[in-house]
């Protein structure tokens, strides 16, 4: 997943996004987690990462089209956390898990989509940390950079 968003989002000889020519001299640190916004049957899906805290108030204007910063507002989020390799199946096990649970206990989350989460590069091997989140009904702020997506998941998570 992180090899795709990085061919994706960021320029092919740098390990930062590329932004308009006035902003060329600042570079963003690619972040985690990476994450996906899935909503199971349709293949439209969104990938993203959080905007460091320190351009959070000003962040630099992607030069790619698709490319926009979102304000996301926070949330309440329910999380299910796994290890190894994740593919867009076992992602969707998961959630289904955490969704099984959520309503078990009664929990109130919004359960037309859920999100993915990835923490680690994809030459870790050993000892990787992947999430499902689905959202409570509650929000805070924060800018994230984010890229939609027309497709096939499993095609980015691989």
């Amino acid at each position: 997943m992180i090899r795709s968003l990085k061919k994706t989002l960021l320029s092919q000889n740098r390990e930062s996004p590329q932004w308009s020519p006035a902003e060329v001299a600042t570079q963003i640190e690619m972040t985690v987690p990476v994450t996906c916004r899935v909503q199971p049957g349709t293949t439209e899906y969104k990938v993203s990462f959080f905007v460091p805290t320190k351009h959070q108030n000003s962040p630099p204007e992607p030069t790619d089209p698709d490319v926009f910063i979102e304000e996301r507002k926070g949330a309440a989020i329910f999380v299910r956390s796994f290890g190894g390799f994740a593919s867009a199946e076992k992602f969707s096990k998961e959630a289904k898990a955490l969704a099984d649970t959520l309503q078990k206990e009664g929990q109130s989350f919004h359960s037309d989509f859920y999100y993915t989460a990835g923490y680690n590069s994809p030459f870790r091997l050993f000892n990787r940390h992947n999430e499902v989140w689905y959202f409570k009904k509650e929000e805070i702020e924060g800018l994230w950079m984010a890229k939609n997506f027309l497709g096939k998941i499993g095609k980015l998570l691989v």
